[in-house]
């Protein structure tokens, strides 16, 4: 069904039999915000109705990828925000508890879920817009293969410099494709990647500070968030490696482990890497025994 005027502005819902209101657990896909469906988390509706959980799928808008960009990330972000108020907003009808809203995906999907779960209420009690009133807030998040923050321009100094201090933000904005990929990100003309120096100093005016403060996981957690769940497989691999991974990599759930725990959020993470294993089960079992509290 529709929550926007988008084409990819649908979701798609999966309801138990229930005779009272069940909790819902919501899917944002992964594929970098410029590819992905939501049909990738259907794999886990079959355990949700046996558990007594909905199951909501959302798409949403994608970065393009042809130089026009001039939003960025925030359109993602705002569409699944949105996509999460349709649902609050329509409660009654599919026969949801709003107060027991659980939300997850893996890598873009991951960060999504993350940036839900750190925000303050995006609810805008004024609005004229039913949808627009309804809470962001959620009641536990599961991330897997995520990134720690959506300020880019955050990952050298607090992802890779206690292990690779050599991964310095110039070193990654030497390539040109990096570049490019920042201005997409946040809607920066393709022009202004044209060098490092002119993209830093872009970045650096007030609208990008506050726009990267905004999408900034790391800056955002706070002691009232709801717990989440951490999972990444990848290995440890070093910047000089040929697989190095820099959106995947393990340093990533650890950045997100060090600033939740030093805001007294609780965590359940598994990172194969650094040997961190402190949950029972997977992202459903942790979604679906924090919603049936």
């Amino acid at each position: 069904m529709p929550y926007g005027p988008d084409p990819r502005q649908v979701i798609d819902v999966f309801l138990p039999d229930s005779g009272t209101p069940t909790p819902l657990v919501i899917f944002y896909h992964g594929g970098g915000f410029t590819s992905g469906s939501r049909t990738a988390g259907f794999s886990e509706v079959a355990k949700l109705m046996d558990a007594g959980v909905a199951w909501a799928g959302v798409e949403y808008r994608l970065l393009r990828t042809d130089g026009t960009e001039d939003a960025g990330v925030a359109k993602c972000l705002g569409d699944n925000r949105t996509g999460l108020q349709f649902l609050r907003r329509w409660a009654a009808t599919f026969n949801i508890d709003p107060t027991r809203v659980g939300v997850y995906g893996s890598s873009a999907g991951a960060g999504t879920s993350l940036w839900l779960a750190f925000h303050p209420d995006m609810a805008q009690s004024g609005s004229t817009s039913m949808v627009a009133r309804q809470s962001t807030r959620v009641r536990a998040a599961a991330a897997t293969s995520t990134q720690a923050t959506y300020d880019v321009l955050r990952w050298s100094p607090e992802v890779f410099a206690i292990e690779y201090p050599t991964l310095t933000n110039d070193v990654l904005l030497s390539q040109a494709t990096q570049r490019q990929s920042l201005a997409r990100f946040y809607g920066i003309s393709a022009a202004l990647a044209a060098d490092a120096s002119t993209l830093v100093a872009t970045l650096a005016e007030p609208h990008y500070l506050a726009y990267r403060a905004d999408v900034d996981m790391l800056g955002l957690v706070s002691a009232d968030d709801p717990p989440v769940y951490l999972q990444t497989a990848g290995a440890n691999t070093a910047p000089t490696s040929a697989n190095f991974d820099v959106l995947h990599h393990p340093l990533h759930p650890m950045a997100l482990l060090r600033f939740a725990t030093d805001a007294g959020v609780s965590t359940n993470a598994q990172v194969n890497a650094y040997g961190v294993d402190t949950t029972p089960g997977d992202a459903m079992d942790f979604l679906i025994g924090h919603l049936r509290q």
